[in-house]
């Protein structure tokens, strides 16, 4: 169950001594987008701005036109064939959708309940690494969901106060999951104890950071992670979603910067060349460019009763908005799949349009 916060929680205020600067969501931008119009899911509705265009493809990945794909609080991954992959909460695990959005198998049901999903080639195979919250473990399976790696709670982890973090497996609830350019396993515990921690490519104990807290360098929720490849050297970038920001950290751990804040609840990140993807609970996707300021926001919702709200049924959801973001991926296209947190299972396929 995903805790549920005020939503009229504001950003803390962060104090950047020494750091670089803050990039805010909002301060002093043009409006990001024009509200779309209440329109039934059966309809193509425009939604963003700019460069970043992008239309619902009505039916896409829906098992008969109709059934849900059962609860979504998981992610969303995209492989080279252009198969998509969305984790689900039910006993069929992950589902696997062609480029038509028809379902082609279910994979991985022993890791029903996977948090997280990304996808990583080593030796030009693909794997799948995900946050396996109802196992309490990090996994690596490949796609048709035969099992690789196994990594359960770091039992050895020590916090900042040099004391071990956990007593028991159950206080270690997986969020997110990352591969670094060596190997290395980066799992963030975002329901968990707010530390992320590092595993090397075998997935022994590394070390660990971060820690619950408002101040730079310190987590509430740290929900998802990705490693970012836009600069001149791989850092990680980590949704702090109840404190509403992106921070980075450099691949040992070391805190950078607090680089966007004042987004709405930030679940999951994707690359795509020069830009991000942003996952927002609070019923959006955030667009970054490389300088990781918002450009673009798609499928904004006006209704904030529907806000990170996991009930909403079927019959109250409308075309291109969303109601509660949990994952994102994009395409090698620029196309987007976007993910709800919602009870009976969401997944949208957004396509690219040009302006």
């Amino acid at each position: 169950m995903v805790t549920r916060f005020p939503l009229s929680l504001l950003s803390l205020p962060v104090l950047m001594a020494g750091a670089a600067m803050t990039v805010r969501a909002h301060e002093g931008d043009p409006p990001l987008a024009s509200q779309p119009e209440l329109k039934p899911l059966t309809e193509r509705v425009r939604s963003g701005s700019g460069d970043f265009l992008f239309e619902n493809v009505p039916g896409w990945g829906e098992l008969d036109g109709q059934s849900p794909i059962g609860p979504t609080h998981g992610g969303v991954a995209v492989d080279k064939a252009g198969l998509v992959y969305t984790s689900t909460d039910s006993a069929d695990g992950i589902r696997v959708f062609g480029k038509d959005g028809k379902q082609i198998k279910t994979i991985a049901q022993k890791f029903a309940g996977t948090h997280s999903l990304m996808l990583q080639e080593e030796d030009g195979v693909e794997y799948l690494y995900g946050a396996h919250l109802r196992g309490n473990q990090i996994i690596k399976i490949k796609t048709d969901g035969t099992e690789v790696l196994t990594i359960p709670w770091p039992e050895k982890s020590l916090g900042v106060d040099g004391k071990p973090i956990y007593t028991k497996a159950a206080e270690y609830k997986i969020t997110g999951v990352t591969v670094g350019p060596d190997g290395s396993i980066y799992g963030a515990d975002g329901y968990g104890k707010q530390y992320v921690h590092k595993f090397d490519a075998k997935g022994n104990y590394v070390k660990s950071f971060g820690g619950p807290g408002t101040e730079p360098g310190k987590f509430k929720a740290c929900h998802g992670i990705g490693l970012d490849t836009r600069g001149a050297t791989p850092v990680l970038l980590i949704c702090d979603r109840e404190n509403r920001r992106l921070q980075q950290f450099d691949l040992e751990g070391n805190f950078q910067s607090v680089v966007t804040t004042d987004l709405r609840r930030p679940c999951t990140i994707s690359f795509h060349g020069d830009v991000a993807a942003i996952a927002e609970l609070e019923a959006r996707v955030a667009i970054i460019d490389k300088s990781n300021k918002v450009v673009a926001v798609v499928g904004d919702n006006p209704d904030r009763k529907e806000w990170a709200s996991n009930p909403v049924p079927r019959e109250n959801w409308h075309a291109a908005i969303f109601t509660a973001p949990h994952g994102c991926a994009w395409g090698a296209n620029g196309d987007l799949y976007v993910q709800d947190w919602n009870k009976t299972g969401r997944l949208t396929k957004m396509e690219r349009v040009k302006p």
